[in-house]
């Protein structure tokens, strides 16, 4: 009976490592995908900017995309700020 207590606290404690591992494992693959000033998904852009470049296509229309290199910015929040300003005074095309 002994026995059998100690394998499950051993399954038990195997579990909980494989979790976590599991866990650090994605880690890595979020932290490149996740700009870390903006919080934006690189993955989530790239799609979009799919999305985007076929409607105008269908719809003959032009897609404008503007990017800012703001590296040299004073703080990183102020490079968030300038960021989250230039999404807001963006809009998406009517159709």
């Amino acid at each position: 009976m002994m026995r059998t207590a100690e394998l499950a606290r051993t399954n038990a404690e195997c579990a909980r490592l494989l979790v976590d591992l599991e866990a650090k494992s994605r880690e890595p693959e979020r932290l490149s995908l996740r700009d870390s000033v903006t919080g934006l998904n690189r993955r989530d852009f790239d799609r979009q900017l799919d999305s985007w470049l076929r409607d105008s296509a269908r719809q003959h229309a032009t897609l404008a995309v503007a990017m800012f290199d703001i590296d040299h910015f004073s703080s990183r929040s102020m490079t968030g700020t300038v960021t989250r300003s230039a999404m807001k005074s963006s809009r998406r095309p009517p159709y």
